[in-house]
């Protein structure tokens, strides 16, 4: 497999923090990976009784990115639903 299709085969993940927003991106490239995103945002808002802010950006009718933020959270359930979300995502790496 080359890079490309191998980079394609797995969600990505980038996470940013200002001030009081902390945000994660996960870029998917098929439906099954959207699928799998949305329902376990909304497996983790109810787990973790929160609910963040979601957008989600096409790029084509197959790929995007899906958006989940947080917004003047000053304790730590962001970051627990992170944690969370990119351990049930399978993401090995946060950029």
């Amino acid at each position: 497999m080359d890079k490309n299709n191998k980079k394609k085969a797995c969600i990505l993940a980038y996470h940013e923090m200002e001030g009081a927003r902390n945000r994660l991106e996960l870029a998917y490239f098929c439906f099954e990976q959207k699928k799998k995103i949305c329902d376990a945002i909304d497996e983790l808002a109810k787990l973790y009784e929160v609910s963040p802010a979601q957008m989600n950006i096409l790029k084509s009718e197959t790929e995007g990115e899906i958006h989940v933020e947080f917004f003047e959270y000053n304790d730590r359930s962001s970051l627990l639903f992170f944690d969370g979300l990119i351990a049930k995502l399978d993401i090995g790496k946060c950029e």
